[in-house]
C-alpha cells in the first residue's frame, strides 16, 4: 500500500522476515466509528512531520499498522502509553478496541513480540474496516 514510501528509504521495508499470514484474532485500537478513516492509517501518515529526521527504521515501523494478538495485551498496552503520554493518546491512537481478522492478502506480519503486538503492513487491497468490529472502550 506505501510503496511510493518505501522506495524512499535506505533499508528494506517491510522487513525480510515479515510474512503473509493468515491471524484469526487480532485487535486494534480504533476511534469511536469504525468508518473513521484513521483507524486503519499508520501513525507514519497521520503526521508525516514527526518522521522528518527519523531513522528508516523508525520510518518504516510508522508504516506499519500496529495490531495485538489479544485483548489483554492491547488494553494493556494502551493503559502503558496513556501513562507515558496522558490523555492525549485517545487522539492519536483511538478511543476503542476492535476485534478481528487478517487474511494473507491483506499484508505482510512481523512476528508478535513478548507483549503480544505485531506490525503489520497492509497491501493496496486490504479492506480491514469489513473484518472488524468494536468490542470495548479503551
Amino acid at each position: 500500500m506505501h510503496q511510493k514510501d518505501y522506495d524512499l528509504l535506505k533499508e528494506l521495508c517491510p522487513p525480510a522476515d515479515y510474512k503473509a499470514t493468515r491471524i484469526d484474532f487480532a485487535f486494534r485500537w480504533v476511534f469511536d466509528r469504525m468508518s473513521n478513516r484513521d483507524n486503519f492509517r499508520s501513525q507514519y501518515h497521520k503526521k508525516p512531520g514527526r518522521f522528518l529526521i527519523r531513522e528508516d527504521r523508525e520510518k518504516c515501523e510508522a508504516l506499519a499498522l500496529s495490531f495485538f494478538t489479544s485483548m489483554q495485551a492491547a488494553e494493556k498496552q494502551f493503559r502503558i502509553l496513556k501513562t507515558h503520554l496522558g490523555a492525549n493518546v485517545y487522539r492519536t491512537l483511538g478511543t476503542r478496541l476492535a476485534a478481528g481478522y487478517l487474511r494473507e492478502s491483506d499484508g505482510l506480519n512481523s512476528r508478535p513480540d513478548q507483549r503480544g503486538h505485531f506490525n503489520h503492513h497492509p497491501f493496496e487491497t486490504a479492506r480491514h474496516a469489513e473484518r472488524f468490529k468494536i468490542i470495548d472502550i479503551l
